[in-house]
């Protein structure tokens, strides 16, 4: 059972009545973006890595795994290079070698909750799984004409329980510097 404060208004949830949010002085809602509240929950995540010599031979692999319950993970991407490059995301990839494990940050710091999404960097992959979508960014060229940029995802994703998904940044020249931050949230539904 919710115990109802003065200064909070509640909503009906799949399961229970939960907090909507918290009223001002005057009785009016103050308004926060979902993002924001799931930050303040202990429920939002980040992984960042950073990786100063990407070669075309050899790209940056990055893959997780999203839990095998009923945590529905809704995420989104920001990618940056110092050059020209694509990113792609792909799903049902697998690996020989999970890679470098990559540990999630919680954004509230205050909180113990833990990610429920595994995340590896430099995978070995054995099948790179299904195109899902890319990303080109930068302009290739030489000297002063080769230009970096980022690409995002800017609208979340939910992504399948149980699946292992792989991000691969492919650069147009070597010794490309590249970055990828991941953030998410997780819902724990009662149904699936």
């Amino acid at each position: 059972m919710v115990e109802l404060k003065e200064n909070e208004f509640y909503i009906k949830g799949p399961c229970d009545w939960r907090k909507a949010g918290e009223l001002d002085e005057s009785g009016y809602p103050i308004e926060i973006s979902h993002d924001h509240h799931k930050i303040h929950e202990g429920e939002f995540y980040i992984v960042d890595s950073i990786d100063g010599d990407v070669d075309i031979a050899s790209p940056k692999i990055w893959t997780f795994v999203t839990p095998n319950n009923n945590s529905r993970i809704h995420i989104y991407f920001l990618g940056a290079a110092s050059g020209a490059g694509t990113f792609a995301l792909y799903e049902d990839a697998s690996v020989t070698a999970n890679g470098s494990t990559i540990s999630p940050i919680n954004l509230n710091r205050n909180s113990s909750r833990e990610a429920e999404m595994l995340f590896y960097e430099d995978s070995t992959i054995d099948d790179i799984g299904t195109f899902l979508m890319g990303v080109f960014v930068g302009t290739p060229g030489v000297g002063l004409t080769r230009i970096g940029g980022s690409g995002a995802r800017t609208s979340e994703m939910i992504l399948k329980k149980n699946t292992r998904y792989a991000v691969r940044f492919t650069p147009v020249s070597d010794n490309t510097k590249v970055s990828i931050s991941f953030k998410w949230y997780e819902v724990n539904y009662p149904k699936t």
